[in-house]
């Protein structure tokens, strides 16, 4: 999105779209997180959904957001994240409870096979590159006049 100034956010409105997309699309919490009322959060959050220019920056955000998100660098580096153990992620129970831990045995093996084919480290099949040089048909001739000779 170019910001002119018929279209530029005030920074009221920049936080609380800011806000909304990084707390899962909680309106009435992105209006409290850009400073809003308690008493009013709820109206604005509302009216500020409905406004094209806040519609705009949070379409254009999100796509920034999609492209940034997934590489295959931080793919990597999640799968070695959960490989090795290194960070704790949330896990709820029955009663929706969170707690964090750190990733399981099962997952652990499964991030580090996931790195390990992304490295080649195993292969099911033997990959071959070759370059025909001419010879294999002289040595194809070679083994028939043997067989037949």
């Amino acid at each position: 999105m170019i910001a002119t100034a018929k279209n530029k956010l005030n920074p009221k409105h920049k936080a609380f779209a800011e806000a909304y997309l990084s707390n899962g699309a909680n309106a009435y919490q992105a209006a409290l997180d850009a400073g809003y009322a308690e008493s009013t959060a709820k109206s604005h959050s509302y009216e500020l959904l409905r406004d094209k220019r806040v519609q705009d920056y949070i379409s254009s955000r999100r796509k920034e957001l999609a492209e940034q998100a997934v590489t295959p660098e931080r793919v990597l580096l999640e799968l070695a994240d959960i490989g090795f153990g290194q960070r704790e992620f949330p896990a709820y129970d029955m009663s929706g409870e969170r707690s964090d831990r750190l990733p399981s045995m099962s997952a652990r093996l499964k991030a580090l096979e996931m790195m390990g084919r992304n490295l080649g480290m195993f292969t099911d099949k033997l990959n071959v590159d070759a370059v025909d040089t001419g010879q294999l048909e002289s040595i194809l001739a070679q083994l028939k006049e043997k067989k037949n000779g």
